[in-house]
């Protein structure tokens, strides 16, 4: 009996091993289900017997993981259905102890499916197969959808102004482009020094009217920050000069004040008449005095010094901020008319699908067919022969759009 358990096992094992060939390559992911077979030494028969508290069907958990009894988790994303089995049959060796790894035999029985979305026939979950590419993949959603003739949207004059209006979204992308580049221009410049570049003549990467307006902005920018460096000079000179007039006040003052002090020594000594010691102080009271005023002009020029150079920052600082600010709002304005203009081509696609008008070439336009999985949340492009995972969500659009301007 043992023996023919065994020999039933090897055909099974086999068999397997065909449906494996099928997938050959593939590595489980989550969510994959696979029925395992177990056959384990029995000693007191001195044979193979089935292991039924192990056989049976298990999925791969979210986390990648699966749950076998007696041998507890193992990983088995990211494994083939062979390497699998030799990991879950030393594992089972060593937790159970027995002196030989048990005969596992694992099938592939069943995935996620897969959902294909857009621009097909039949939209829908498809069973999913190892291989299964993306163009595979709209084959059995019945292929690209065409559109009956008469459909809303496919007549001549609406297919002309949905072109007249791809143009214009084109155009104003254009424009807009053109003016981000601008200010990302004029943003490095500032990050870059304005003056160094303009001592190294270098190059705006824009041009046209763009280019001209960009030009300007930094002239206008560089001359108003020359008159601020012009009079920060001039505010230093004046400093100068004050603490020289300062010092020499000081110098006169201290030298008035020792002569108030003979002066004073010899009129106690009735040796000076009291007009010569009142000129003196006189004399002594006004030099103070212009002392202050000069002390009071100097802290006026450093406040404006101080003003100055703040001034000077404040020109760089705002320039950014505001440059930054309209930046963010020009890249707005881009991605909504980007949006503009793929609805656009979308609806031009639909309606070209039904039928070319009679005033539309067939050689001036092309069809492009686009695919991109949703896969763990993230947004996939793919080229038609890329393979799909269990669980993708495959998006099929068509694009056609002109390839000379009408």
């Amino acid at each position: 009996m043992t023996r023919l358990l065994f020999l039933f096992f090897l055909v099974i094992a086999g068999s397997l091993g065909a449906t494996r060939g099928q997938a050959e390559g593939y590595t489980l992911v989550p969510q994959d289900q696979v029925l395992i077979r177990a056959m384990r030494w029995d000693v007191s028969s001195s044979g193979f017997v089935l292991w039924d508290g192990l056989s049976g069907e298990y999925r791969i958990a979210p986390d990648g993981t699966l749950a076998v009894p007696l041998a507890g988790h193992v990983i088995a994303a990211g494994e083939t259905v062979e390497s699998l089995a030799q990991q879950l049959a030393t594992q089972l060796q060593r937790e159970v102890g027995l002196a030989e790894a048990p005969q596992l035999a694992i099938e592939l029985v069943g995935h996620l499916p897969i959902y294909v979305l857009g621009t097909v026939t039949t939209p829908g979950a498809y069973t999913y197969r190892p291989g299964l590419t993306a163009e595979q993949a709209v084959a059995l959603a019945g292929g690209i959808l065409r559109l009956p003739p008469g459909t809303p949207g496919t007549s001549d004059r609406q297919i002309l102004q949905i072109g007249g209006e791809m143009r214009l979204l084109s155009e104003q992308l254009a424009d807009l482009r053109g003016e981000r580049d601008r200010i990302r221009t004029d943003l490095t410049s500032l990050s870059d020094g304005e003056e160094e570049q303009e001592e190294s003549g270098n190059q705006d990467a824009t041009s046209g009217p763009g280019g001209d307006l960009l030009a300007a902005t930094q002239s206008a920018r560089q001359s108003q920050a020359r008159r601020i460096r012009d009079l920060q000079n001039v505010l230093s000179e004046q400093i100068v000069r004050l603490e020289e007039q300062i010092a020499l006040r000081d110098s006169q003052i201290e030298m008035v004040r020792e002569e108030l002090e003979a002066v004073s020594s010899l009129k106690e000594r009735g040796l000076a008449a009291n007009t010569r010691v009142t000129g003196i102080s006189s004399n002594l009271s006004n030099l103070q005095a212009q002392r202050i005023q000069l002390d009071i002009a100097r802290l006026t020029a450093a406040q404006q010094l101080n003003l100055a150079q703040r001034d000077e920052l404040a020109l760089t600082d705002t320039a950014r901020t505001e440059g930054l600010r309209e930046l963010d709002g020009v890249e707005r304005e881009i991605a909504a008319l980007e949006i503009q203009l793929d609805t656009a081509r979308a609806l031009y696609s639909n309606a070209l699908t039904a039928g070319l008008p009679v005033d539309v070439d067939p050689a001036a336009v092309e069809t492009t067919i686009g695919y991109q999985a949703t896969r763990a949340g993230n947004a996939i492009p793919l080229e038609p022969t890329d393979l799909l995972q269990p669980g993708d969500t495959l998006h099929v659009s068509r694009l056609v759009t002109p390839t000379t301007t009408q």
